[in-house]
């Protein structure tokens, strides 16, 4: 019965970390990294920005902040890599620039990794 309650934790707790590593746990991170991004909250974005990557990150999202708000935005596609670690995800964001005041739409591909480390997928890089 022991033996039987030990395999039993052991796979509750393996499927808790796939979760987390597979595309629930990614669609998690990129929804809280777009809404971050839409409410021009950078410091909350940054937890989702891999360390090694995160200055680049900062100062490509912190100049978009500066000139442009969003009012909306929507991941329009998410391709992974075979073994799951590595996804591209397609963004479109609508937004006004902010010394024009008119509505555009842009296009972002943006490179997301599990990050064994933190034990949560992050950002690395934007296209």
């Amino acid at each position: 019965m022991k033996t039987i309650s030990i395999v039993a934790l052991g796979a509750i707790f393996l499927s808790a970390c796939v979760a987390q590593s597979g595309v629930k746990g990614l669609k998690e991170k990129t929804e809280l990294f777009q809404q971050s991004i839409r409410w021009s909250s950078l410091n909350a974005a940054s937890a989702q920005m891999d360390p090694h990557f995160k200055a680049d990150l900062i100062n490509h999202y912190s100049t978009w902040i500066a000139n442009n708000k969003m009012v909306e935005y929507s991941i329009i596609g998410t391709q992974m890599n075979e073994t799951k670690d590595k996804a591209q995800i397609w963004v479109e964001f609508s937004y006004y620039e902010i010394a024009y005041e008119q509505l555009k739409k842009k296009r972002e591909q943006q490179t997301w990794a599990f990050n064994s480390k933190a034990n949560q997928w992050m950002i690395q890089a934007v296209e």
